[in-house]
């Protein structure tokens, strides 16, 4: 078992003690007592005192991770559950003040690999972030991503995309030692539509954001250098243009907007 505890001050404005300041909690631990599987249980808290949204955020997240190999099956499983509040929200985004943190976070990932020639790995992905939700006079934030490490798109905003299905799926091989080469797609589908619009006029806002095909290569020069190129192509849907974009960034409260052709 491994247990890290972290407090660290990511900003600081020389006011009086705590005031003005943004600070990170957190307690992180992993068990390791299953052949080449991890399992973690994490707690991490956010106290923001800039004004910003509001005039103070506190943004708890509980998680729990496992990820690990049996056999040619490798898979990477993460659930989250956000809570917290902001005071004094200044109204923009959403259409009240009374604003709390209540948004759950889901990734996973099973791949599979061939004992044969070049060793090719499919596997199938699938992330939900949870978006803001603004029925019942109730506007609760979606899942914030928090500086994430998992990127699923080469144009959307990636770690902070929110508000968000993700269905992806690719394959890997390497027909060298030193080469990997992939072929990946993603299809990108919003969880909360904008309710704040005059939906007399027009029609509903479509949820469908666009999907994504790339094709990557990797040259492992040696362990500590590698030669990436790629080509990545978005082709979008009818939920970038409808009512201004789809709410997809910004942690699900800005606009990726543009034109479905």
């Amino acid at each position: 078992v491994r247990v890290h505890a972290l407090a660290s001050k990511l900003a600081e404005n020389f006011g009086d003690f705590g005031d003005d300041d943004i600070d990170l909690y957190g307690v992180y631990g992993t068990y390791t007592g299953l052949e080449e599987i991890e399992i973690d249980l994490y707690w991490l808290f956010v106290r923001d005192d800039v004004p910003t949204l509001g005039d103070g955020t506190d943004l708890h997240t509980i998680g729990l991770r496992g990820a690990g190999t049996r056999g040619a099956f490798d898979f990477e499983l993460e659930v989250a559950k956000q809570f917290g509040e902001i005071e004094d929200v200044r109204t923009g985004w959403l259409c009240h003040d009374d604003i709390d943190f209540d948004g759950w976070g889901i990734n996973a990932e099973l791949g599979y690999t061939f004992e044969m020639s070049w060793t090719p790995r499919v596997y199938l992905g699938f992330a939900w972030l949870e978006g803001p939700d603004d029925d019942d006079n109730d506007g609760d934030l979606g899942f914030n991503r928090y500086w994430s490490n998992w990127e699923y798109s080469e144009f959307l905003a990636n770690t902070d995309m929110s508000n968000v299905f993700v269905y992806r799926l690719g394959v890997g091989v390497m027909p060298t030692e030193n080469v990997e080469l992939a072929l990946t797609a993603a299809y990108f589908e919003q969880d909360e539509t904008d309710d704040c619009q005059f939906l007399w006029w027009g029609e509903d806002e479509d949820d469908a954001v666009g999907w994504e095909l790339g094709l990557y290569g990797d040259y492992h020069y040696s362990e500590d250098l590698v030669f990436r190129a790629g080509w990545a192509h978005f082709f979008a849907l009818d939920g970038v243009e409808d009512f201004g974009g789809a709410d997809v960034i910004f942690n699900g409260l800005g606009e990726f907007a543009g034109d479905d052709d």
